[in-house]
């Protein structure tokens, strides 16, 4: 669905953002599993769009039904879609960890083939007490001249085409809690 928006006015149709994600009980469950975890460095090969490489720590979460099976489900129910998984991790950045701009897919991921019907759904598990914290998804909207921003408030999810070019923000210097973001690429099943 578009909208027919007038020539100065912008359209986010395609980008949608929803809060209150997870019970409580899977936020524990999802907390859990995170925390039981080794954090790896970098990223796994793909292009980077534009600026230097700032490496996340990384843990791949594809061995976890949780994370593959079930929070998959609920994301299929907030959407009304059904999803074929093609990648489930975590982002942990600090103070400095600026992601870089890229793109999911395709091209990003030499073992993904691209169907155009891919999105990305990022959830924050964490959220500082400060106000003005940063850490903000950034996320370029195509054939528009701006960026459009998301505050990583926990237990909110953004869901977007992969395609489309992001970066992730490491939170301000006052901060000392690392950003985390659950970050899923799915392929929409028609």
């Amino acid at each position: 669905m578009s909208c027919s928006c007038p020539k100065n006015h912008f359209n986010l149709d395609r980008i949608i953002a929803v809060k209150n994600f997870l019970s409580k009980e899977d936020l524990i469950t999802a907390d859990n599993i995170i925390k039981s975890e080794k954090w790896t460095i970098g990223y796994p090969a793909f292009k980077i769009i534009e600026g230097p490489m700032t490496s996340s720590l990384i843990i791949e979460l594809s061995n976890y039904e949780f994370f593959t099976v079930y929070l998959k489900e609920k994301i299929e129910q907030q959407f009304n879609k059904k999803y074929r998984l093609k990648r489930v991790h975590v982002n942990g950045q600090s103070y400095g960890q600026n992601g870089h701009f890229h793109k999911d897919i395709p091209g990003n991921y030499p073992t993904f083939k691209s169907t155009h019907k891919e999105k990305s759904f990022c959830l924050y598990l964490t959220s500082p007490s400060t106000c003005d914290y940063g850490g903000y998804l950034l996320i370029q909207v195509p054939g528009e001249d701006f960026v459009a921003a998301f505050l990583p408030t926990y237990n909110s999810g953004v869901l977007f085409p992969s395609d489309y070019v992001h970066r992730g923000l490491g939170y301000n210097k006052h901060v000392t809690e690392m950003r985390l973001s659950v970050c899923w690429t799915l392929e929409e099943i028609d």
